[in-house]
């Protein structure tokens, strides 16, 4: 089983299947460890080790650092203000457009929650879904509302070897 994956791998099995991709790798490499290193508290006095207390940090974490108080400089509002208003930025979106997205989209990043890749909006026989997905965007724009699961994220953190483990 090990080596037929490695061998359907190497022979490009897999180039627009990126879950049988996934599936294969686990079977080779053995499933994905999720382990979870332990934390610091902001002043280093405490050390978190159970999954809810490293939650509860990361969250801290970030919410200090994504919401901080910043200045405005008020003549930069006030230019904005007298800027003219493009009334197409609504308009709806083509199909011109969404190809022209889906095409310049970059390859290799982490699918989104629905587990979707670049790769399978532009390489993949997809006519149906850009359908849907224009349906879907226009929609958002005329009803000037977006769905939970685009405000959705999934933060990963990623020790870079720089500093200690446990400081956020």
């Amino acid at each position: 089983m090990v080596q037929e994956s490695r061998r359907d791998a190497r022979n490009g099995r897999y180039l627009y299947d990126s879950q049988g991709l996934f599936a294969a790798l686990k079977v080779v490499y053995g499933p994905r460890s999720s382990a979870v290193a332990p934390v610091k508290s902001d002043d280093c006095t405490k050390l978190y080790t159970s999954l809810n207390d490293i939650q509860g940090r990361w969250k801290e974490h970030f919410q200090k650092l994504l919401n901080q108080k910043g200045t405005t400089d008020q003549s930069a509002c006030q230019w904005l203000m007298r800027r003219p208003t493009m009334e197409d930025i609504c308009e709806r979106i083509t199909i011109d457009e969404l190809e022209k997205a889906m095409r310049t989209t970059r390859n290799g990043k982490a699918p989104g929650q629905d587990g979707i890749t670049a790769e399978v909006l532009k390489y993949g026989d997809t006519q149906r879904l850009k359908e849907k997905l224009l349906e879907l965007y226009n929609t958002c724009l005329e009803e000037m509302a977006l769905l939970q699961d685009f405000k959705d994220v999934l933060v990963v953190t990623i020790y870079k070897k720089k500093g200690e483990r446990s400081e956020c």
